[in-house]
């Protein structure tokens, strides 16, 4: 098992553990996971290569439901996420799904041959992996409002989820 891995059954322990519930029933906040050919097949024809580091993100979850949930859903996982907020700016996080990431990617010019590609959204800006045309292990990741890698976030992606991990386990942050 990889530590990205390892990292990603602790969020799914937390998510688990305080997903809201409606009715008795839980509502689901992240979307399943993708196969490696699901990847691949979206990914095929585009001008830059997913890390290995994002093929085992999204063969985890595909990002979270929040687009999707009903109004009332939503309401509740608001209200409920209002219960554990802390004193940090970056409190509620949403993860992209491949295919908003992907869009969101394609749209974009290349900055130095870089592609900026979102993984988590916030209030005031987004976590991105920063790609280019060879496939490498692990992708640097960069504040979207400062898309270089001379001002990297985390050095990895297992580096970030870790940081999103302690948080979630601390309660100053809430993922959707």
């Amino acid at each position: 098992m990889s530590e990205l891995t390892g990292i990603l059954q602790r969020i799914s322990i937390w998510v688990q553990q305080y997903q809201p519930e409606k009715d008795g029933k839980k509502i689901p906040l992240l979307a399943p996971g993708l196969t490696h050919e699901e990847i691949e097949s979206k990914v095929k024809d585009l001008p830059f290569r997913l890390s290995v580091e994002l093929y085992e993100l999204y063969q985890w979850h595909n990002g979270g439901y929040t687009c999707f949930l009903t109004a009332e859903d939503q309401k509740i996982v608001n209200n409920f996420s209002e219960e554990i907020k802390a004193f940090s700016p970056r409190e509620t996080v949403h993860f992209f799904s491949l295919e908003q990431a992907l869009s969101y990617a394609v749209s974009r010019e290349s900055k130095g041959g870089k592609y900026i590609f979102p993984i988590f959204a916030w209030e005031n800006g987004s976590e991105c992996a920063l790609l280019d045309l060879e496939q490498r292990e692990i992708s640097p990741i960069v504040d979207n409002s400062t898309p270089s890698e001379k001002f990297m976030s985390f050095p990895s992606i297992t580096n970030m989820m870790l940081y999103y991990t302690r948080l979630l386990e601390s309660k100053y942050l809430w993922i959707y």
